[in-house]
């Protein structure tokens, strides 16, 4: 398995060195990794229409890190984010408790799922 921290940081170097360069062509909303897809998918949203169709012009069938770009304006309905399966889910959380130290150490930690109110209900707290 790889080092979860190391994994973040490449997708956050992957994330800054995209926003960098499109940032050339001109504002910079967000950009949105899915580093589950196997193509490597990007979504970058532009602060203006005209960036975003220089861009498309600019990277369609550049090269970057060595991979061949397709780039084009999304059609509004394609999701490009993939779910982690259970066996994934487990693996990964397997792979954090490894890295953070903590493998079989978990019955010293406590989860409050619905926490107490003090005794103030939001509808009536005694004071009509």
């Amino acid at each position: 398995m790889t080092d979860p921290q190391e994994d973040a940081t490449q997708i956050i170097e992957i994330r800054d060195d995209i926003r960098s360069e499109c940032e050339k062509h001109g504002p910079v909303k967000k950009v949105l990794v899915f580093d589950r897809h196997p193509d490597g998918v990007v979504s970058i949203k532009f602060g203006t229409h005209e960036a975003a169709d220089e861009a498309v012009t600019k990277f369609n069938g550049r090269f970057f890190g060595g991979q061949k770009l397709e780039a084009f304006i999304w059609d509004g309905t394609t999701d490009y984010a993939i779910e982690e399966t259970a066996k994934e889910r487990e693996q990964r959380l397997a792979s954090w408790h490894k890295f953070i130290g903590d493998d079989d150490d978990r019955q010293n930690s406590a989860t409050v799922a619905n926490p107490p109110s003090n005794g103030i209900n939001g509808a009536n707290n005694g004071t009509n």
